[in-house]
Order: structure tokens, then C-alpha cells, then sequence
């Protein structure tokens, strides 16, 4: 089934070499990309059928015993992460969440007394004069 579409573009393909004229070597192009797509439905297909067969093995394999027992061994995997993470919490080194600093973005920790407004900042110059001054010292702007 899969043999006839391989011939079929390599036969393409050597008479593609040949031909010049721009009608005839767009209609076999045209005919490989129709070949192509069908092999590509072809093989979507069997891979759908591969895959329908393999779940199927794999739901007739799998018991309600061994759903349980992975059932089980995820209950159990909980119940140890909780512990652990109530051991950390306990733990004095460790700390509470509440008690340690807020890191930012970049990983500075977080102060809001060092955070000053800038239109509130406490500079007596101000960082640019006012085009007044600028004309008593004869500035131009261009």
C-alpha cells in the first residue's frame, strides 16, 4: 500500500530533472503534493491504528488491583510530603513565611523606608532650572 506512492514521486522526480517548460513542471509538482498528502493520511491512519491497539493491550493489562495498589502508593507519597512540609514549618530554622523578608525581582530585599518618592525628595537644587534662569545667562535653544 505504501510502495505505489513512493514509486509514484520518485518516478515524478526523474522527470522533473528533465522537463523545462513552467506549465508541466507545475502540474507534476502539483502531483507529488497530492501524493505526498496521501501518504501522510496513510500514515496518520496507521499510526491511529497503532496507537488504538496499544491502549487497548494496555486497559485489558492494567487490574483493579494494580489501580488500588498505585492509588495507595500516591496516598502514601501525600501523606509524606505533608509531614515533611510540617516538619519544615515547625523547624526554628527554617522560619514562618511571615517572618522572613520580601525579596523583589532581582532578589534585593524589599525596604520601604530607603524607597523615597522622587517628586517628594528632599534636595534643595533642583535637578533642571526653569527657562527664566536660562535667559538671564543667555542660553539658546535650537
Amino acid at each position: 500500500m505504501l510502495i505505489d506512492p513512493f514509486i509514484r514521486l520518485k518516478r515524478i522526480k526523474e522527470i522533473l530533472v528533465h522537463i523545462k517548460i513552467k506549465r508541466y513542471r507545475q502540474e507534476l509538482i502539483e502531483l507529488a503534493r497530492i501524493t505526498i498528502h496521501q501518504l501522510n493520511q496513510v500514515r496518520e491512519g496507521e499510526e491511529r491504528f497503532s496507537l488504538d491497539t496499544k491502549l487497548s493491550q494496555n486497559s485489558e493489562e492494567l487490574s483493579e488491583e494494580k489501580l488500588e495498589r498505585t492509588i495507595e502508593e500516591i496516598a502514601e507519597e501525600e501523606s509524606t510530603l505533608n509531614k515533611k512540609e510540617e516538619e519544615q514549618l515547625a523547624d526554628p530554622l527554617y522560619g514562618s513565611p511571615e517572618e522572613s523578608q520580601k525579596e523583589d525581582f532581582y532578589g534585593r530585599l524589599e525596604k520601604k523606608e530607603e524607597s523615597d518618592d522622587f517628586y517628594k525628595s528632599s534636595e534643595s537644587e533642583p535637578f533642571y532650572n526653569s527657562p527664566e534662569e536660562d535667559k538671564k545667562e543667555k542660553r539658546f535653544y535650537f
